[in-house]
């Protein structure tokens, strides 16, 4: 309901607005695609077909190299967290899948005190965080074979689900699908 105080006095002083043509046209409506993702998801048309969000560019992007898998942090500027995806191969589904958590870290929160085998590195923050609480991310993603990097980058999210994600200065693209699968691509 809409308050119109320059129809008082009329019965149209409270009346019913467009709620439902305003909901109607974000769904039938596709959003602007990001330059950054534009040859990607032109190469993906099945699944990126329409854009469901606009684009967060420059965007707080963080990467860690795992022993059989990565890490990657995107900074949400909507809350106080951001996403972390685990991606890792899983051997029994013959693919790349990915793996998604809130990032719960918060500084003062006590960080590993064990002592990763020569040439590996115990991660740290957010990605220590869900590398400690959930096992099976441990166990699917080994150590860290280098420390986390940071930079800035574009996350996009999809109609059906699908995240397509760049870090400014990497050459590859990750989409992130609700279903599990992720692809990690070469930027065109």
């Amino acid at each position: 309901m809409e308050y119109h105080p320059e129809l008082s006095g009329t019965p149209h002083v409270v009346s019913l607005g467009l709620l439902g043509k305003d909901i109607y046209r974000y769904y039938d409506e596709c959003a602007p695609v990001s330059v950054a993702l534009q040859t990607t998801v032109a190469m993906y048309p099945d699944l990126l077909s329409c854009a469901s969000d606009y684009p967060r560019e420059n965007v707080q992007i963080a990467v860690q190299p795992f022993e059989r898998g990565s890490m990657l942090w995107v900074e949400n500027p909507y809350y106080d967290s951001g996403t972390i995806w685990v991606i890792f191969y899983d051997g029994a589904r013959n693919m790349l899948v990915n793996q998604s958590y809130i990032d719960m870290w918060r500084e003062g929160l006590p960080l590993s005190d064990e002592t990763p085998p020569p040439s590996l590195i115990a991660p740290i923050r957010g990605f220590g965080y869900v590398w400690r609480t959930y096992p099976e991310v441990r166990y699917n993603l080994g150590w860290a074979t280098a420390p986390e990097q940071t930079g800035q980058g574009t996350a996009q999210m999809f109609r059906g689900g699908p995240w397509v994600i760049h870090r400014m200065g990497n050459n590859h693209v990750f989409i992130l699908q609700v279903n599990g699968r992720a692809d990690d691509i070469p930027r065109p």
